[in-house]
């Protein structure tokens, strides 16, 4: 759920924060970067917990 929120805040909050901004300002950028960054750490997060899952429930992942 964290991993979720993470990921629309940066994908979707950032996007409307940014989108009065001039393409080539400084704080366009930042925020652009923030943006991103979120939606990167919110994919890690999401990923991670899904290994952990696999983990303690003793899941065998075999390729196919």
């Amino acid at each position: 759920m964290i991993a979720g929120a993470i990921f629309v805040g940066g994908a979707v909050g950032m996007e409307i924060v940014g989108e009065p901004m001039e393409s080539d300002s400084l704080l366009y950028n930042l925020t652009t970067m923030v943006e991103e960054g979120m939606e990167m750490f919110g994919i890690i997060l999401f990923t991670r917990a899904l290994l952990q899952y696999l983990k303690s429930n003793q899941i065998d992942v075999q390729p196919s």
